[in-house]
């Protein structure tokens, strides 16, 4: 089985991927996200599996899973943030599409590829939900073989492929590109882990 996991970089804009994406078996994509004219010559129009950690008013067509990445949350209200955002992503996901919480073992394991410090946690930097979502697929999808695009580690002219925006001061707080980046490479040494490529 195939796997695309598309970012939402800007690397995506002029890559003619689109096709090779919608190719796939499954298309998993991220948080805030479009498959919308003027995209999809690039980006693609499938969507099989969705991660996001908020709701969002997002196309579920075809949409058979929906991955839930829980991190930087205390454990002494971990159950119920968790339980508040599983009942707000329930109000737009239906019941027929299975909702999985990515599991802490998991989280920890991208927040050590990262190399984010004790002090780092403290101060709320976390990996992004795409890394994690990643993490959790060679984890847990061991026959796959997962093709990767749109994963700029924040390096990119803008933060996203579909807007014209920068990273404002709150963002910047919460990430660490440099470590973005690094996770990401070690992840590209997996041997199936590749970039998708046209």
């Amino acid at each position: 089985m195939k796997i695309a996991v598309v970012g939402n970089g800007t690397s995506l804009n002029g890559s003619n991927l689109g096709r090779k994406i919608d190719s796939c078996d499954e298309v998993m994509r991220f948080t805030k996200f479009t498959t919308e004219p003027p995209y999809q010559k690039d980006v693609g129009t499938r969507t099989t599996i969705w991660s996001t950690y908020i709701n969002l008013p997002i196309n579920l067509r075809n949409i058979r899973l929906v991955l839930f990445p829980m991190y930087g949350v205390p454990e002494a209200g971990y159950d119920l943030l968790k339980a508040r955002r599983e009942k707000l992503l329930s109000r737009c996901i239906p019941l027929s599409i299975p909702l999985i919480t990515i599991p802490d073992h998991i989280i920890e394991i991208a927040y050590q590829g990262m190399g984010i410090t004790e002090d780092e946690r403290a101060a709320y930097y976390k990996p992004t939900s795409g890394l994690v979502s990643l993490t959790y697929l060679i984890r847990h999808m061991p026959d796959a073989e997962i093709y990767v695009c749109g994963f700029d580690g924040y390096c990119g002219p803008r933060i996203h492929y579909y807007e014209n925006r920068h990273m404002n001061r709150s963002e910047l707080r919460r990430v660490k590109p440099e470590k973005e980046r690094q996770y990401f490479k070690a992840l590209l040494k997996n041997d199936r882990v590749q970039r998708l490529q046209v």
